[in-house]
């Protein structure tokens, strides 16, 4: 019956909006400028059990940004191809090729589902785009607060190079990546951690950083 309800849920959305339910037509929705059509085409694929649709998700997801349509989109490809889809989805947050919206929207997609899976299969990547340059200055301060989420299933050397890289970045002149570094340091339960945000609230002029910085130095007092 919820299956049944689903299915007619979806149908009625994709019918507003104009999408046909065929299987040619929600295909061809993957890549409707809409995300909430590709959201709802690709579930509908995933529903529906529309096997010959394997190849036209993993196309899509090499071009999705949209981290909760990337997070369908791999539901749907899990449940038609539940062996070659999950090797295929890690292969994309490994892939630097691809950009750094797509490594991203993969590996907070796959976050939601298993973060301990993410950590190992996405955090290389992820730790590349912080370092290296990029024509998109968020790419660096949205890959560390992707990987701020996993903290607690990475291996104790990259939390170290993570932490003196927030703390650099911290001291810098980015909104972005300080407000990153904040995000990564908030959830570091270290010395070290807790002293650059000290040392940072004491200089800060900003008064939405001071704040944020205040309210995070006061979240860690009250767990101690």
């Amino acid at each position: 019956m919820a299956e049944v309800f689903c299915v007619q849920y979806l149908s009625d959305e994709l019918l507003e909006r104009g999408v046909g339910v065929d299987p040619d037509s929600l295909m061809k929705a993957l890549s409707h400028s809409d995300p909430e059509v590709r959201r709802l085409a690709a579930m509908r694929l995933g529903t529906d059990n529309v096997r010959s649709a394997t190849p036209a998700l993993k196309s899509a997801l090499q071009k999705e940004t949209d981290s909760g349509v990337t997070l369908s989109m791999m539901g749907s490809l899990f449940r038609l191809a539940p062996r070659s889809g999950q090797s295929y989805v890690v292969s994309l947050c490994q892939d630097p090729a691809l950009g750094a919206q797509v490594n991203l929207a993969v590996a907070n997609a796959l976050t939601t589902l298993d973060a301990s899976q993410a950590a190992r299969a996405c955090a290389p990547t992820l730790e590349a785009w912080i370092t290296k340059s990029s024509p998109n200055p968020d790419d660096a301060a949205n890959a560390l607060t992707a990987l701020a989420s996993l903290q607690s299933k990475l291996d104790q050397e990259t939390v170290v190079r993570l932490r003196k890289q927030s703390i650099a970045f911290l001291s810098g002149n980015d909104f972005g990546r300080r407000i990153a570094a904040i995000e990564w340091l908030s959830r570091d339960p270290s010395e070290g951690a807790h002293a650059a945000l000290a040392n940072a609230l004491d200089h800060e002029t900003d008064p939405a950083l001071r704040d944020l910085m205040k309210h995070v130095m006061e979240s860690r007092a009250g767990k101690k």
